[in-house]
């Protein structure tokens, strides 16, 4: 067991928790379903409270329509900030959330390619 993205989730059993347990005289089954973690991401706890602001704020971008898709061109920042003054987010949250919004940008721009 390594660890969990979320706590809320049970951990999955590798080989060599299944010795671990065997040796305590408990049996229990490896988890072969890779699926289980698959769309989990590990965020710092010092990084959380911006990961739930930028989540917060996922109908708050600017979208430009073309042809055939639409492209985010950015957050709509007059409306992060009355979302995030209304759920109590302080300036730095702000920051981060600016760096969190570049990092969108180009993933975003990675996928449309």
């Amino acid at each position: 067991m390594v660890g969990r993205a979320d706590p809320a989730r049970s951990a999955r059993i590798d080989a060599d928790d299944q010795r671990a347990f065997a040796e305590l005289g408990v049996t229990v089954a490896v988890d072969d379903d890779e699926e289980t973690e698959t769309n989990d991401v590990a965020v710092w706890s010092i990084n959380w409270r911006t990961v739930e602001a930028f989540l917060a704020c996922a109908t708050c971008w600017r979208e430009v329509a073309t042809m055939n898709r639409t492209i985010r061109t950015g957050l709509i920042y007059a409306d992060v900030d009355a979302m995030m003054r209304r759920r109590g987010f302080d300036d730095i949250a702000f920051a981060d959330m600016q760096l969190m919004e570049s990092a969108a940008l180009t993933a975003f721009a990675e996928v449309a390619d």
